[in-house]
């Protein structure tokens, strides 16, 4: 833990991240967005606002743009324009496609690069003889400032003995006993990385590690609950109003009208008395149902289903196929043998009779036949004289 310290900035109060730390987060953050720093003008000495680059002030800059303006008119340019000219780094010709290019392209990059780490390195070695290296310390106990020199959390011995006090109370509660020492607040008592701040809901003082919290704790877990219980209602067809309110407002899935009671009820009172009363009429003997759900019927009886809109409906097994079908009564009264498997097996054997385009085995031909043709008319009748040929031969033994 490490004593907060006052921003040399703004002044507010942070807890350093290194020992040489001087500006809270926020400002640290803020003067890494430019490089615009107070420069001192080369020419006059002047104090002026500027980029890295920047060696003089306007006035001097304008004025030196105006003498080498006037050079120009008077002596011409000292290399024109795609005349050849020799890099400083090696040697070797190029041309030149501008006034200040002094390097080919090759070489480039390198010595620009080398020259910008050295402007940055002159730059650091001078900020560290200027740099402000030191800010206010506070005590973590009282809050006061911290004398300089002194590299303790305390300002004071008292508030040393106070912090010594808290430590034996802590380890006695450690320990399992009760301690009789009261319990002391310290002015800063948050690990490394925290800010102040005051909760926008509850007005209380909280310790964050993020600049940009407006919230404590508790209030943003309870922000973030109802937060994600709004999301859920939503995705469930929640109105503005409901979610105001707090419960939802049910709707019968048969009248369609809103009722008062438990929101995850699906039918208003009356509808689900005559829901009730139908059901328990449909629970009837076997020897009370359709023909077609008896014992000898074409189909097993599952179970009795009503659907969202009140239609009555019965869901059973086909004892052909083992399909299930879900059909109003009417269905199961015309005495049905099963769901149509029957009629489809039937109606894909009559299909197999029927004249088609077939292909010869012999052959090769096409001829008109149905699915068990094998020969064209030419090829059976041949395959027919073999067969009685051969048939006479076994049973005579003659030709």
């Amino acid at each position: 833990m490490s004593a907060p310290r006052k921003c040399a900035v703004c002044g507010k109060i942070f807890f350093p991240a290194y020992d040489d730390q001087i500006k809270c987060p926020d400002c640290a953050e803020q003067s890494k967005k430019s490089v615009v720093r107070d420069r001192t003008c080369r020419e006059c000495g002047k104090v002026f606002s500027g980029g890295p680059r920047a060696w003089y002030c306007p006035e001097c800059r304008a004025e030196r743009k105006k003498q080498a303006k006037q050079r120009y008119q008077s002596k011409g340019p000292a290399r024109p324009i795609g005349s050849i000219d020799r890099c400083e780094v090696c040697g070797k010709p190029y041309t030149v496609n501008s006034a200040r290019q002094r390097y080919c392209p090759d070489c480039a990059a390198a010595a620009i690069k080398a020259a910008d780490n050295a402007q940055g390195r002159a730059y650091m070695q001078q900020y560290r003889k200027t740099r402000q290296r030191k800010t206010t310390r506070l005590c973590v106990v009282c809050g006061n400032p911290i004398p300089d020199g002194d590299s303790s959390l305390f300002c004071s011995a008292a508030c040393r003995s106070a912090a010594a006090l808290e430590s034996r109370r802590k380890a006695e509660e450690r320990r399992g006993g009760g301690s009789k020492i009261p319990i002391l607040e310290f002015f800063h008592e948050q690990p490394r990385h925290s800010a102040p701040a005051v909760c926008q809901q509850c007005g209380k003082s909280f310790y964050s590690g993020s600049s940009c919290a407006k919230f404590c704790p508790k209030c943003a877990f309870q922000r973030r609950r109802a937060y994600q219980k709004n999301r859920s209602r939503q995705r469930y067809g929640w109105t503005p109003e409901e979610m105001e309110r707090g419960f939802k407002i049910p709707v019968c899935k048969i009248c369609g009208k809103p009722f008062a009671g438990n929101s995850r009820a699906e039918f208003c009172p009356s509808c689900f008395a005559a829901r009730q009363q139908r059901q328990k009429k449909w629970r009837l003997k076997r020897a009370q149902l359709p023909a077609a759900l008896r014992p000898k019927g074409g189909f097993e009886l599952i179970r009795y289903v009503e659907r969202k809109d009140g239609q009555p409906f019965f869901r059973a097994r086909c004892k052909a196929c083992g399909r299930i079908v879900e059909q109003p009564i009417s269905y199961f009264y015309r005495n049905r043998k099963s769901c149509g498997c029957i009629q489809d097996k039937k109606a894909a054997h009559r299909a197999a009779y029927e004249a088609g385009v077939r292909i010869c085995v012999n052959c090769g031909r096409t001829f008109d036949g149905t699915i068990y043709s094998v020969w064209c008319p030419e090829c059976r009748r041949q395959e027919k004289d073999e067969f009685i040929r051969s048939f006479l031969h076994r049973r005579y033994n003659s030709h």
